[in-house]
């Protein structure tokens, strides 16, 4: 009996085992399955890396076709782009990628495009000309179509005349007489942010001064009088409607502080409504600035950020200002460009992610600590005014008795000190000799036997990325002392009198802002714009008061316009004092021009910059009353000098 029950249960048996090692088949070839798809993919994915050239082969096929090879792999990228786009589109036989950049310049600015690399990279500039290009070559195939296609010249569609023999000149100018007109139309609308978002950038109150400043500048250089004057009958009335909208936008908010309480007249203020203290940091320890253990007082937050003052770090002692130093968002924490025209606005700080505005906390300021504040930094304009013109000096003596030395003779220069051990390191590999062989004979060995091609590479590589790293700080360094320059002018008052405090580079500035001619020597150039701010006081750009120049285009000189030592200073510097004021120098002596002056003071007269005859002195009389007409003669700039810093947003011009 126990042998027959033993028969189902090995067949029981069985079949479990197979059904086992049919699952076991199965989960292997799954797994084989899988594997082999993550290999398929793994593969794929090795594919599409080799397929992607890498930042070396960028670079070889740029320098094939004679680019730059510059910059990070998308910059490598972009330009290969160019480059392939613009075979087809080229200018007297050459890819306007490859044009250089005198050449490119020129281009831009016959089809009204942007043309100024100080506002825009190159790769920004060719990305404008190939899509100009391309819009042209897009019209004529049309009108080679419609006409036939009888044209078979090889002559560059560039060159190629327009429908009517409109050339591409006459296409720029046509460009820019249409973005007249939207600038004429949008402006007597009262639209002043789509004034200057007519290029296709949107700009408004809240953009960064700086956006704001580049917008204007490409408009002012398309649609300038002297560019359409003599094609378009509204240019002058196009640019007044961008100056306005320039100055409109970029002036701060500002309240009448009119309470019925005060006795005194109304001023201009501002309220802290969304504003805070954003954190500033040292540009080069990047520890925290104005904490609270460093000694400062709340106000200094509205000095630093206004350009005013420079402060020292207390980690690492370095020198900087509100240029110079890091500044944090204090909605997303991170670093954000800032300007001084910022301060009294509403700014976003301009990344991606980051759309909400704030303003900066405006503290109050005592007027004995502003009136100390405004006599110091006079004092320290006028000095630096004067190192300035003393340092200028000495470079041309220095050139004068040394000429500029080529690359070759300063290669044998360094040479030669490397040899006799006034150089450290090597010239040519930047090695450093050991202390057992630092005598004049081992450095000369070690000279002649330096021939490695790599080691020269290398120490040449290094050598122009210190060269690099210091161009960058002198560049941070130079930008905040021209922003406290202008800073410094505006809060003593902005005032034409005062215009000869301004550096050769702030005056330039102005002098292009109200869109005059930048040439000529300094003197010249403070009289064409004395003359300018004395005839049309309504259309300045400062923040100045705008009395300057008085009213009517007077300008007083007083004690206050004038430096406070007039013997201290060069011949070159009275005279710019001089055609500041509005004043032709007479004399070719300083002794001349401080008489001259100091007269002008004492008699309390109004000089013009055309020559008038002298006003009859009245008669004093001791019972007399003040003629109210006094009153009337004097400069409007005093009034900024009764409004405390903290209370002043920066009054419009």
């Amino acid at each position: 009996m126990g042998g027959v029950d033993s028969a189902p249960n090995c067949a029981l048996a069985a079949a479990t085992v197979a059904a086992a090692a049919e699952r076991v088949a199965a989960a292997a070839a799954a797994a084989t399955v899988a594997a082999a798809a993550e290999r398929v993919a793994a593969a794929a994915a090795a594919v599409s890396v080799a397929a992607m050239p890498t930042v070396g082969e960028l670079k070889k096929s740029l320098k094939a076709v004679g680019l730059a090879q510059t910059g990070e792999k998308p910059d490598l990228e972009r330009r290969l782009r160019q480059h392939g786009e613009g075979e087809s589109l080229k200018l007297d036989g050459v890819n306007p990628a490859a044009l250089k950049n005198p050449a490119l310049k020129k281009a831009c600015a016959k089809r009204g495009l942007p043309c100024d690399l100080d506002l825009g990279t190159r790769d920004d500039l060719v990305d404008g000309l190939i899509a100009s290009l391309t819009a042209e070559a897009r019209a004529a195939g049309s009108s080679s179509n419609n006409n036939g296609g009888d044209d078979e010249s090889d002559e560059p569609l560039s060159k190629k005349p327009r429908a009517g023999g409109a050339s591409s000149s006459d296409d720029g100018d046509e460009l820019a007489i249409g973005i007249a007109k939207q600038v004429l139309q949008l402006g007597e609308g009262g639209q002043v942010e789509a004034v200057l978002s007519v290029l296709g950038e949107a700009i408004t109150r809240a953009t960064p001064f700086a956006k704001q400043k580049r917008a204007y500048l490409q408009l002012a250089r398309l649609i300038h009088p002297d560019k359409l004057g003599g094609k378009y009958d509204g240019a002058t009335r196009a640019f007044q409607e961008l100056v306005r909208a320039f100055d409109t936008l970029t002036a701060p908010e500002v309240v009448e502080d009119d309470a019925p309480a005060a006795p005194k007249a109304k001023t201009l203020a501002r309220s802290n409504e969304n504003c805070v203290r954003t954190r500033v940091f040292c540009p080069r320890c990047r520890a925290e600035w104005g904490t609270a253990d460093s000694g400062l007082q709340p106000y200094d937050y509205t000095i630093f950020m206004q350009g005013l003052k420079t402060y020292c770090c207390a980690l690492c002692l370095c020198d900087f200002g509100c240029m110079s130093a890091i500044h944090k968002c204090p909605i997303c924490t991170k670093d954000f460009e800032y300007t001084t025209h910022d301060y009294h606005r509403q700014v976003s700080c301009g990344n991606a992610r980051c759309t909400r505005t704030f303003g900066f906390h405006l503290y109050f300021i005592q007027p004995r600590v502003e009136a100390q504040l405004r006599a110091d930094i006079r004092v320290e304009q006028e000095a630096k005014m004067k190192a300035r013109e003393a340092a200028a000096a000495r470079l041309a003596r220095a050139q004068r008795k040394a000429p500029q030395a080529s690359e070759s003779e300063k290669k044998a220069q360094a040479e030669r000190l490397f040899v006799l051990g006034l150089l450290d390191c090597c010239p040519r590999c930047g090695a450093e000799m050991a202390a057992g062989s630092n005598d004049e004979e081992s450095r000369g060995a070690h000279l002649k036997a330096c021939v490695d091609a790599k080691a020269h590479a290398a120490h040449a590589k290094a050598e122009a990325a210190a060269a690099a790293v210091a161009g960058a700080k002198a560049a941070r360094r130079d930008a905040q002392e021209e922003a406290q320059n202008e800073a410094a002018w505006k809060f003593l008052g902005g005032d034409t009198g005062s215009m000869w405090l301004l550096t050769d580079k702030q005056l330039g500035s102005q002098l292009e802002l109200h869109g005059l001619d930048g040439g000529g020597s300094r003197e010249e150039k403070l009289a064409r714009l004395a003359r300018h701010r004395m005839a049309d006081q309504g259309n300045l750009l400062t923040d100045g008061s705008g009395g300057g120049g008085g009213g009517g285009g007077k300008v007083r000189v007083s004690a206050a316009s004038l430096p406070s030592n007039l013997h201290s200073m060069s011949l070159a510097q009275l005279r710019a004092v001089c055609a500041s004021h509005g004043l032709v120098a007479k004399g070719e002596t300083t002794d001349d021009i401080i008489r001259q002056l100091e007269g002008a003071t004492e008699l309390g007269k109004v000089l013009m910059l055309e020559e008038k005859p002298p006003p009859k002195p009245r008669a004093k009389s001791v019972a007399a009353e003040p003629d109210s007409s006094d009153d009337d003669a004097k400069p409007d700039d005093s009034s900024d000098e009764d409004v405390p810093l903290s209370q002043r947003a920066g009054k419009k011009a």
